[in-house]
Order: C-alpha cells, then structure tokens, then sequence
C-alpha cells in the first residue's frame, strides 16, 4: 500500500491480509504478480455471502525482474526506482 485516501504513507506498508474498505475510502496498491500467474486472476469482494469478482487481472508476458529484485527489504522497505 502506498497511499490512503491519496495521502502518501511514510513508507510502503506489505499487506499479509484482505484489505477491508470503508464506504469512499481509497488505496493506492502496488499489486506483486507472482511469475506462474499466467491467464486471469479476480480481485474479488469479499461480503457476508459468497466472494463476488469485481474486477480481474489478466497476467500475460515475461519476468522483468522479481520482486527480490525490485523491493529492498535492507533499507526498511522501498521499491527502489518506483519511491
């Protein structure tokens, strides 16, 4: 996560766990594609019945570079040319 509510957070923040939305409330996400997630993959809504797809990514290409590559854990957290 790297901003709410598009206040930029002071680092960015992995998220382990769904994130729950308010009513209005806004993220800016960076997604971490994992390389064997080739074809389509929901982003789903997760209510008090069954999950609903409310979007979906579609996971085409080759690997640039991992994310081992691209985040650095040394400094506390960062994505290197992305900050």
């Amino acid at each position: 996560m790297l901003a709410k509510d598009g206040q930029p957070l002071s680092s960015p923040l992995r998220l382990e766990q769904p994130l729950i939305l308010a009513p209005a409330e806004r993220y800016d996400l960076i997604a971490d594609i994992p390389s064997d997630w080739e074809g389509g993959h929901p982003l789903q809504y997760l209510g008090k019945e069954n999950p609903v797809d409310v979007a979906r990514f579609q996971v085409t290409g080759q690997v640039e570079r991992s994310t081992d590559q691209a985040y650095d854990r040394t400094s506390g957290g960062g994505y290197g040319d992305l900050d």
